[in-house]
């Protein structure tokens, strides 16, 4: 079996993008052709600050069977005129690089604390680690790269983080998942990546 991952698209039409989850309107992501996964991430899209014809989305994908698959993307205009894409990814073994003991401290997050520490243990060096914070309906919040070897190298780290997001606005009660993503290549130059997600909770 393969591993979860993250799918970001950006979306934009002069017309709008249709939100409304009205029938047959929905955003809609398929992995090949829906028998592998299916689902409407409509709650997930998010506009640009201030602009109605564009936005984004950031979804947190199941995990899929190692191999080559098929996903497409189908979203609809306020015209009710829909739009989709197709992509291949291949699905690759990450057996060589593992993440464990992947936390985050305190959790839950109460009233008189303002950030959190995460932890996370690689068995060998990497280069890059990126740690990324959804709100519960998938949503992305806020992306935090590491990239320097006092985070990459083998071991366990901790990172922390003010509980702000990408605007540096302070988040707001509820339950958080982060996915800590480790990726970096081999001495043979083959990519090599590694996974894991959890949950936080904020109590203020």
């Amino acid at each position: 079996m393969g591993s979860g991952f993250t799918l970001t698209a950006e979306i934009a039409d002069d017309h709008g993008i249709n939100i409304t989850g009205q029938l047959g309107h929905a955003i809609v992501v398929r992995v090949d052709g829906g028998e592998t996964y299916e689902g409407d991430v409509t709650g997930s899209f998010k506009f640009n600050r201030g602009d109605y014809r564009a936005g984004k989305l950031d979804i947190v994908m199941p995990a899929i069977s190692l191999g080559t698959h098929e996903i497409t993307l189908k979203a609809w205009d306020n015209f009710n005129n829909s739009s989709l894409i197709t992509k291949t990814i291949e699905v690759v073994s990450t057996e060589n690089l593992k993440l464990s003991d992947v936390m985050n401290y305190p959790n839950p997050i109460r009233k008189g604390n303002y950030s959190t520490s995460f932890q996370y243990c690689l068995n060998g060096d990497v280069d890059r680690v990126s740690i990324k914070i959804f709100t519960e309906s998938g949503r992305k919040i806020k992306t935090i790269d590491l990239t320097t070897p006092e985070f990459t190298i083998m071991g366990c780290h901790q990172v922390s983080w003010n509980l702000r997001d990408a605007d540096d606005d302070p988040i707001a009660n509820g339950i958080y998942l982060y996915q800590v993503v480790a990726s970096g290549r081999d001495a043979n130059g083959k990519l090599k990546r590694a996974e894991d997600a959890e949950k936080l909770v904020i109590l203020w």
